[in-house]
């Protein structure tokens, strides 16, 4: 059965960054391990975040996801996290078109973001909060939007993930680069020490997710084994 959900927080771990969404007026919460671009998108989506958006001069990919669904007559209704199998989640969006309802298929992170910005529900499914979810209490949350300066959040969604970094929630080490994708490395630093071999892998792992700004990096890098 789906309750609706909202998007909670978002906090760093040993596995990079997780969303974590809770059912409206619940205990607990569902973390979903999410990239650097994706962080941003949703952060963006936040209404909270003017400051942060004004920033931004250009629309990002998830903006014109929605454009587009304007542009031809629809609207997003609703979105759903239907399902957890093997470390992996799958969601759906629901558009509304002139009165007939289409089903996308989307991760989770893509349709959180969609979500924020047509400020339409979220939904998730009762079983895998009560499969993974984490006692809210249990979690260290961000601060409080307001807090953050569009500086700070730049700063804080590229800042390196290291080994030291506290768990912030328990069962995070249960997640594994297997399932989540290879980890961003977020500084010149971590790149600038892979061989050729291993940063084309990176390149395409990056241009698949829509992580321009370390592809750009990347490719520079590989100029120099020319």
């Amino acid at each position: 059965m789906f309750v609706e959900a909202e998007v909670w927080t978002i906090v760093k771990t040993e596995v990079g960054h997780a969303v974590l969404v809770r059912p409206l007026g619940g205990k607990k919460a569902v973390p979903i391990v999410i990239g650097a671009f994706e962080v941003q998108s949703i952060i963006l989506g936040q209404s909270t975040f003017i400051g942060l958006k004004e920033t931004i001069t250009r629309p990002m990919t998830h903006d014109l996801m929605l454009s587009l669904v304007h542009i031809l007559s629809g609207k997003v209704s609703r979105v759903g996290i239907y399902k957890l199998e093997e470390g992996i989640y799958y969601a759906n969006i629901f558009l509304d078109q002139n009165g007939k309802e289409l089903i996308v298929d989307s991760r989770p992170s893509d349709a959180l973001a969609l979500a924020l910005r047509a400020h339409c529900p979220i939904y998730i499914e009762d079983s895998i909060v009560d499969q993974v979810g984490v006692e809210s209490e249990s979690i260290q949350r961000s601060p409080e939007e307001e807090h953050y300066s569009p500086e700070e959040v730049q700063e804080e969604i590229y800042e390196e993930v290291t080994d030291d970094d506290e768990n912030i929630f328990p069962g995070a080490d249960a997640f594994t680069e297997e399932q989540i994708g290879p980890m961003n490395p977020s500084s010149q630093e971590n790149i600038s020490r892979m061989t050729q071999k291993e940063l084309e892998e990176r390149l395409q792992y990056c241009v698949e997710n829509e992580l321009y700004e370390e592809a750009a990096r990347i490719r520079d890098l590989l100029k120099n084994f020319d």
